[in-house]
């Protein structure tokens, strides 16, 4: 038996290490996605309980060099807002706000001061 897949946004299983600065929270939260799609994203995470349903997050995905076919990684950025903590699957469900920006070479140094 087949199972179709009825969402909106075709859905990209692959991890990939993420990062959420919200307002409130301070230091960042760090996870790992099951699924990405244009739409939004399911990103596991330790942290997830310092979240909460409704708030708004800026996220950073890094891509790999073998993802992206770059020297070294890239980081996709975009503001999203959290749709639901999800305590069964130990993660956190986000919407983005908008099309997620344009993808930027990030080192991990020039990420610290975006942070600060």
């Amino acid at each position: 038996m087949e199972v179709r897949e009825h969402r909106k946004n075709i859905r990209v299983r692959r991890k990939f290490q993420v990062r959420l600065l919200m307002e409130d929270l301070n230091p960042s939260i760090e996870g790992i996605t099951t699924n990405l799609s244009q739409g939004g994203a399911f990103i596991k995470s330790k942290n997830r309980h310092s979240c909460q349903a409704g708030a708004l997050a800026f996220l950073t995905f890094f891509l790999p060099p073998d993802f992206t076919g770059q020297n070294k990684t890239i980081g996709l950025q975009g503001d999203a807002v959290i749709t639901r903590i999800d305590q069964e699957n130990k993660g956190i469900a986000v919407e983005f706000i908008n099309a997620l920006r344009g993808i930027e070479r990030i080192d991990l140094p020039e990420l610290q001061e975006k942070i600060k």
